[in-house]
């Protein structure tokens, strides 16, 4: 059907001619007639948290539009499930509301949600906003090894807690240099510290924007919350712009302040609770959900590093074998005391 639409362009304005880069032969026998619809090809977890929320319970037999499938739907209620946004009986918890509310994500939002009652969510915006750019790090292409090596030393005097503690730490310490340049007017001198350490200056431009915008989402979604009271908005509201210091004055008192490293990153491991790993003695690690081996990428601050306990990581790529992107050393511990449910093996209700 996309490849009859595609041919309709070519005659829309005058007579044409369509070259395919493919025989009449796949045209006829290999492609399928129609494309598979989106809810059968995309994640359904928001989807789902959604009618958690407005009280449907019998996903299953739930009147689908077009039903996306028994295994999608069990696999959305478990994602649901680890990240806390659902109960061992399938009810939507507190947290899972004000997930639905927020229009991220939902490894993200419980990100956000669990850094306000933290009292870090001033730096953890800081860091999903770095997040939600593509290629902020550039690559270091063409000369030798010895050329990335040297970029990669000018980036680590830049972030010393990102080289001990990982990759997220390290993203608030690029955002907060490049940030400090901005508010002395050194717009150009920020633009040569992003060239001299192949980071992209539109890059972190950006950064500044979806902060904003996150920022504003956190403020509505408190304002749309219909479990709380008039009195209860209120205070929430309060104590969230007291934390995004979005007073100018204490902006600048609150900069001064150390990074509170322990939560920060305990809200991403309630976020991102399926991406953990157990470091093991070859400096390889096994994941906590199904125990398949998984490396740190080479591109991550944590790289080479010996005697992790364990890792969160944000994304997970394959080439050669499994790796580990965007990580952060955490303790074992914290696993254990953020997701206890997970790790016990409980399984959720799917309320047929």
């Amino acid at each position: 059907a996309s490849a009859k639409q595609r041919a309709g362009r070519a005659g829309r304005e005058a007579p044409g001619k369509v070259f395919r880069l493919y025989s009449e032969k796949v045209f006829n026998e290999r492609l399928p007639k129609e494309q598979e619809s989106e809810i059968m090809r995309n994640d359904i977890v928001l989807p789902v948290l959604t009618l958690k929320k407005i009280g449907v319970d019998d996903l299953l037999n739930w009147p689908w539009l077009e039903h996306p499938g028994e295994e999608a739907i069990l696999s959305a209620l478990s994602n649901l499930y680890s990240l806390g946004a659902l109960d061992g009986n399938g009810k939507i918890t507190t947290l899972g509301y004000k997930m639905a509310i927020l229009p991220l994500p939902p490894q993200l939002s419980a990100v956000l949600i669990t850094a306000i009652d933290n009292g870090v969510v001033k730096d953890v915006v800081d860091i999903v906003a770095c997040l939600s750019v593509d290629n902020l790090i550039l690559n270091v292409t063409g000369g030798d090894g010895e050329q990335r090596h040297e970029v990669n030393v000018r980036r680590r005097t830049y972030c010393p807690l990102g080289c001990q503690y990982g990759d997220l730490i390290a993203f608030k310490e690029y955002f907060s240099h490049f940030e400090e340049l901005l508010n002395a007017g050194n717009v150009a001198e920020a633009k040569d510290w992003c060239h001299d350490l192949h980071f992209s200056y539109k890059g972190f431009r950006n950064v500044l924007r979806v902060r904003q915008q996150l920022k504003e989402y956190m403020l509505t979604t408190i304002k749309q919350d219909d479990r709380l009271t008039g009195g209860q908005k209120e205070k929430a509201l309060l104590n969230l712009r007291s934390q995004l210091s979005l007073d100018m004055e204490l902006q600048q008192e609150l900069v001064r302040q150390p990074l509170n490293i322990p939560e920060i990153l305990k809200c991403f491991v309630r976020g991102y609770i399926t991406n953990t790993a157990i470091g093991m003695p070859d400096r390889s690690y096994r994941t906590c959900n199904n125990g398949s081996l998984i490396s740190i990428h080479p591109s991550s601050n944590l790289f080479g590093k010996a005697n992790l306990d364990s890792i969160m990581y944000v994304e997970y790529v394959f080439t050669s074998k499994g790796y580990a992107r965007n990580c952060s050393a955490i303790e074992l511990s914290w696993l254990q005391e953020i997701a206890p449910h997970v790790l016990g093996g409980t399984k959720v209700s799917i309320n047929e």
